[in-house]
């Protein structure tokens, strides 16, 4: 069994993975971080970029390095490195 950080992410990819991607979503809303990069991750597959952004938002507005780091990702796979740098 995974414990500790790692198990985050696990858990929120299983919930994703077997469908549960309106606990995921919901989960994402309440701060949880995982669920949020899940979130955006599944928005900007779709195209829909500024809400994967959006869904990212308050982690960012901590300037929280992790997210700083997972938002600058997602703008680079984007091919939006320039605005990546500027995070």
């Amino acid at each position: 069994m995974t414990t500790g950080p790692e198990r985050g992410p696990a858990v929120s990819r299983r919930s994703w993975s077997s469908g549960s991607s309106n606990v995921t979503t919901l989960q994402a809303g309440r701060g949880e971080w995982y669920c949020a990069l899940a979130w955006a991750r599944s928005l900007g597959e779709r195209g829909r970029q500024a809400d994967a952004l959006e869904a990212l938002s308050s982690y960012l507005a901590t300037g929280w390095w992790t997210a700083v780091v997972a938002a600058a990702e997602l703008l680079e796979g984007w091919g939006r490195v320039d605005e990546g740098g500027r995070l």
